[in-house]
Parts: structure tokens; sequence; C-alpha cells
């Protein structure tokens, strides 16, 4: 029998999520399930084993936001998600948001200045329901305890505010500058690296919930989940496919990939699946 294996691994979803961008982790899932039924599983014909995986969560994204009513007498009175704001949203925080063209211009700038600059641009970049002429129906006691999703208020940028306002006062102290002095050179270079663990990271997290939270959707971290992965995969005349059940724990993941790469090439793939315990 002749094998040969290939792989491909994609990192984006993995930024995304570190970052809280909603948006760009929903791009980046629609990409792969194109990736696969366009190019990969037309290419690798019904012989080839194909596999798809995760190595960890990110993120820990909830969908929907529920409340109890202050009141005795009501359970929960609102459960709601807006994913039209996703669909509003121009593009990734990192690059169309927050890229190159944005900071470029930024030098003689006050911090307040700046701060009416991201507040404009988050407003252009990111359509709501309200904006879009289809508004969101939506409770008072919902408006009182989530964000209003039709509109945006000053309240909503509380968080992107203190975050990038801490992260200036940061970065001038450490070069002994005035705030004034140092916006154009060192935060336009650090808020340009493509780096989840940048010094600036914290001011995209925020920006990230605030669209969010708009949405109606939660991120519970910044970092990695223990929660169950995706594991699928098309088996060649859809053999030992009962490994690949749409979710496998992370402690169980390099089992089932060594039994589907095993098999073929085995005569015992039931001694194989008992070892491993699948």
């Amino acid at each position: 029998m002749r094998l040969a294996l290939r792989m491909a691994n994609a990192c984006n979803k993995d930024h995304a999520l570190h970052q809280n961008d909603a948006r760009s982790a929903l791009s980046e899932v629609l990409e792969y399930d194109r990736a696969i039924t366009e190019v990969v599983l037309p290419l690798a014909g019904d012989q080839a084993l194909v596999v798809g995986a995760s190595d960890h969560g990110t993120g820990g994204l909830s969908l929907g936001q529920s409340f109890i009513s202050p009141s005795p007498r009501e359970a929960v009175v609102g459960y709601a998600w807006y994913p039209s704001v996703l669909v509003g949203q121009d593009g990734s925080i990192h690059e169309q948001l927050f890229g190159l063209e944005f900071w470029d211009p930024i030098k003689h700038l006050s911090i307040d200045d700046l701060l009416q600059k991201v507040k404009d641009r988050i407003k252009e970049k990111v359509k709501l329901p309200g904006d879009r002429g289809h508004p969101v129906l939506i409770g008072d006691e919902l408006r009182k305890k989530f964000m209003d999703p039709n509109k945006w208020e000053e309240k909503d940028f509380k968080d992107v505010e203190s975050s990038l306002r801490y992260f200036i006062a940061n970065e001038c102290e450490k070069l002994g500058v005035s705030e004034d002095d140092c916006i154009g050179g060192v935060v336009k270079s650090k808020m340009l690296q493509d780096d989840v663990y940048s010094d600036a990271d914290a001011f995209k997290v925020a920006v990230g919930r605030l669209i969010a939270n708009k949405a109606g959707l939660s991120f519970g971290t910044r970092g990695h989940t223990s929660t169950d992965i995706n594991l699928y995969c098309n088996t060649p005349r859809d053999r030992h496919s009962s490994v690949c059940k749409g979710t496998c724990s992370t402690t169980r993941l390099a089992s089932a990939c060594v039994l589907l790469l095993a098999c073929p090439a085995s005569r015992n793939c039931s001694s194989l699946m008992r070892q491993f315990r699948l």
C-alpha cells in the first residue's frame, strides 16, 4: 500500500478568537468549510482519508444573552442575539478597522482626539441594525442590562477608552516622554503588530468585546479553553467513521488520529480501537 500525507494549518481563526473578534472568526470558519468542500474533497477522491481537527478551543464564545427579571413573578424574560451586527462589521479588527490606514496620520493628535477618532472609526465600520433601517425590538429591561443593538452610546466605549489610555500612558512612561510626543511613533508601531500577545492587544480585545456585546455574544476568556474540539473526517467507503463523531476531547484527539491513519494499513483495527478506547 502506498501512503502519502499532506497537512495544512490555519491559524487566523485562533488569532481572531484570542482578540475576541467574532466576525473574523466566523469568516475563517466559513473559509475552512469552503476549502474542504470545494477543494480538498474533490481533489482527494474516494480513496483518501481527510481529517479536520483543532488542537484546542479559544475564547469561550457563547451565543445569545439572557437575563432574569428583577420581579419575583417573572423568570427569564429576555434572550437575544443579533448576528446582523457581525454582518455589518467591515473586516477584521486588526486589518480593516485599525490597520495602517487608520494609524498612519495620528502623529499630531492628542489623546482625546485619538479616542474620538477610534470611536468614529468603530461607528463607521460596524453597522448596527438601526443604522441599516432594520431596528431590533428590545424591551426596557433588556436595554438596561445589555447594550442597545440599535445605536451607539457613550457608555459602550468605556472599556475601549480605558484600555487605550492605559496602553498609551504605559508606553510613554517607559520612554520618558509626554503622551502627545509618543502617540505618532510607538503607538502606531505597537498597534500594527499582528501578535495576539502584543502590548496593544488589550485594546483590540476591548474593541472585539464591544462589537460582540452589541451582537448579543459573550467571550469567557481571551485564552485557550478546555472544551471539546471538533473532529471530522471523510474516510474511504465510510470506514471507521464512528471515530469521527463531531467532537472529541483534547486528550483523545491524538489517539483518534493515530487510529484513523493506522487502520487502513492494519488488519487488526478492532484491537486498535479497544487499545485507544474509541
